[in-house]
């Protein structure tokens, strides 16, 4: 093995595996890992030239092997220089299914020549982001030094991650590791709604809850849901010698818990005698979970039958959603860390619990983007961020209702929690994104200080307009191709072109090519992917 791929391949080792595979396995690739990596660094040192690389072999550090439906084969390499990362650079080296590299797409930064030797110590930026970010922390905050762009140069900073599981909020920071000033900053906890309380207590998650009251699974049963939103359902719970838990050992033990509204931990797996959930109310706990529940089925059952994806991670396993966390909270968010959704029961103004089901499918489709193209929360890869799971939170609403849940879909984001007395409106339109009186729906509108739930709209609008074609509001007028064709196109521009710090020009381009390997050249699924973007403000 060459000494490049041994010294990698003992890296993924230790984060559990070598080859991801995103979406059902087409045509066989008769390349192997190795030899991939292998083919992928040495066509990149071919073309060194034409990226300014001086040595591949030192400036790449693998992040993943994937196969995709075609079988094809995709290397993605994060971007390293004297030996610390770039932040969000990212080069894929693109193999048909004979091992050949077909192209290369991505961001790589030439000529970083900064010495990578801090004046400040780690402790020190701590000390800084701590400061300018205070409250109560869940755990260590992280700290890694690294290169960090901006506007085409890279400056050695530390990114420093502050977790709090009591507002919730996660806080990414950057401190020049030279003067040992804040360089910039931004909200990573992946919510469905803006968070308030940014800045400057903000960002979060769940962190890592340590297993607590996670029974085995035992036979798998089918319950009887009494939901808040989508009325009478089937479940898929556990049935053991103690009565039937809220575990579905169908789809990788998705469970679904109660918070009690506690901040901390993973909560109790809901448990039951007869196997019927809820009453349709908020009054009985278990009526928001039977919704999350079934979200958490619906959205597995969509990424495995429309996508060929086994799990929101691609590795077999289920989420677990956690319900009632806090009081009153006016939020849902996913972490990574526990690969769990978080749902607040609202406060009954601004939203009633947050398990609805597009809410469902938007959050986890937060842990598959990390999964894959891992877009950065903030700028512009934020706000494709947010649109992919507006995107194919609806997704997951539409098949669903194909799939006999009586849920009429639609292109409302959290419309069935969102202000519960006032019917029809909803925090997010696809069609239509202005018409909440914040989000954009062209990129003359865009800045880098609007918050990513907002600049979703671009995105947003371009799949609307794509899956169903008509005139944006400020005219352009695009042929519709259907959800199955669109949805399909962005799946795989998702987790086969997509990279970190993913632009809005860079999703265009990615989409168009997603829909040339799909449908061809030419074809009318391709023309209307350029229609789509450039009716939004998208070159």
């Amino acid at each position: 093995m060459h000494a490049w791929v041994r010294r990698f391949a003992v890296v993924l080792g230790l984060i559990g595996g070598f080859t991801l595979t995103d979406g059902a396995s087409g045509g066989p690739s008769i390349v192997d890992d190795a030899t991939a990596v292998n083919t992928s660094v040495a066509h990149l040192q071919a073309r060194a030239a034409d990226w300014g690389i001086r040595k591949a072999d030192d400036e790449f550090r693998l992040r993943r092997v994937v196969r995709d439906s075609l079988g094809q084969t995709h290397v993605r390499l994060d971007q390293v220089s004297q030996g610390l990362p770039v932040f969000g650079h990212q080069l894929i080296v693109h193999l048909d299914q004979s091992g050949a590299p077909q192209s290369v797409t991505g961001t790589y930064l030439a000529g970083i020549t900064a010495s990578p030797r801090p004046a400040v110590s780690g402790h020190q930026a701590r000390a800084v982001a701590r400061g300018q970010f205070p409250g109560p922390l869940t755990e260590t905050p992280q700290v890694e030094l690294l290169w960090y762009p901006r506007n085409g140069v890279a400056r050695l900073a530390y990114r420093v991650v502050l977790n709090d599981d009591e507002t919730p909020r996660r806080v990414v920071a950057f401190v020049d590791a030279i003067s040992g000033t804040l360089v910039h900053s931004f909200n990573d906890l992946r919510t469905i709604a803006p968070s308030p309380a940014w800045p400057p207590a903000s960002g979060g998650g769940a962190g890592t809850p340590a297993p607590e009251d996670a029974p085995a699974p035992a036979a798998p049963a089918i319950g009887v849901g009494n939901s808040l939103y989508v009325d009478t359902v089937q479940i898929t719970t556990d049935q053991g010698a103690g009565g039937y838990t809220m575990v579905d050992g169908t789809r990788g033990n998705l469970s679904t818990s109660n918070m009690k509204n506690r901040r901390f931990g993973r909560g109790k797996v809901f448990s039951d005698s007869d196997n019927t959930w809820g009453d349709g109310t908020t009054g009985d706990p278990a009526s928001a979970a039977v919704d999350a529940h079934l979200g958490a089925e619906m959205t597995w059952d969509y990424y495995l039958n429309v996508h060929g994806r086994d799990g929101i991670a691609a590795d077999g396993v289920g989420a677990l959603s956690r319900v009632h966390f806090k009081h009153s909270y006016n939020n849902a968010f996913w972490s990574d860390g526990c690969q769990c959704i978080t749902y607040g029961d609202g406060d009954g103004i601004t939203f009633s619990p947050l398990t609805a089901l597009d809410i469902a499918g938007h959050e986890m489709t937060h842990g598959v983007t990390s999964a894959t193209a891992a877009l950065i929360y903030d700028n512009q890869s934020g706000g494709l961020n947010e649109a992919m799971s507006d995107i194919f939170g609806t997704m997951v609403e539409f098949f669903a209702a194909a799939n006999g849940v009586a849920k009429a879909p639609n292109y409302l984001i959290g419309e069935d929690a969102f202000t519960p007395g006032t019917p029809g409106d909803a925090l997010r339109y696809m069609n239509d994104p202005t018409q909440d009186g914040q989000s954009i729906d062209t990129f003359a509108n865009y800045n880098d200080n609007l918050d990513v739930h907002l600049s979703s709209g671009i995105a947003n609008n371009a799949f609307f307009l794509l899956a169903e074609g008509g005139t944006h509001r400020l005219g352009g007028v695009v042929t519709g191709i259907g959800r199955s064709a669109a949805e399909r196109i962005f799946y795989r521009a998702l987790t086969v072109y997509m990279i970190p710090s993913e632009t809005f020009s860079q999703a265009r381009a990615h989409t168009t090519q997603a829909a040339i390997d799909l449908f061809g050249s030419g074809s009318q699924q391709a023309l209307s992917v350029g229609q789509a973007w450039a009716a939004c403000g998208v070159n």
